[in-house]
């Protein structure tokens, strides 16, 4: 792996280019980044291949039981094309988390689409904030209400009829020196 990165001829062959989509289009500036952080060193390298060689989807499982208490809203897009993550997985999620209600599936996109293809995801992102405000505002709303004081009476209510709240009249002179009632 060390290898690979040292030499750029070799970037779009990484193991890691397996989760794009076009491989040969991502920059060389990202690449370099992405690969000085997992392969500068034979150490760095070696605990990279590990960590990639030990996904399994046991440790999925095993997360279940933090995943089902997770009430945040959550969305689920995923691209159908990665080989390492399959589409059956989103479904899973969704099943497993409260707070996830759909899976958005990006035909052809493999797991680092949201780099190579942002127009995929934004509208949904936008979609699942603008709901969320929409939620919030709702719910400050619904508080602001219950938590307002009661409207002030001027005194007891000699009928027991509802009042009507009529528009104050206003007192308006004209330039003759005339009041009238509005």
């Amino acid at each position: 792996m060390a290898e690979l990165a040292a030499n750029p001829e070799t970037w779009t062959t990484h193991p890691m280019s397996m989760g794009y989509q076009y491989p040969d289009r991502v920059p060389q500036d990202a690449w370099r980044d992405y690969l000085t952080g997992t392969a500068e060193t034979s150490e760095r390298a070696r605990d990279t291949e590990r960590l990639i060689a030990s996904l399994d989807a046991a440790d999925l499982e095993a997360a279940g039981g933090q995943l089902r208490t997770l009430k945040a809203p959550t969305l689920l897009v995923w691209g159908t094309a990665d080989p390492m993550f399959a589409v059956k997985w989103a479904y899973h999620l969704r099943d497993l988390i409260p707070g996830a209600r759909e899976v958005i599936e990006i035909d052809g996109a493999k797991i680092f689409f949201p780099e190579e293809r942002p127009e995929d995801l934004v509208p949904h992102l936008r979609r699942l904030w603008g709901r969320q405000r929409a939620l919030e505002a709702a719910r400050l709303g619904a508080a602001a209400a219950r938590s307002a004081p009661p409207a002030r009476s001027s005194g007891p209510s000699t009928s027991s009829a509802p009042r009507s709240r009529r528009p104050p009249r206003h007192r308006q002179t004209s330039c003759d020196g005339q009041a009238r009632e509005r």
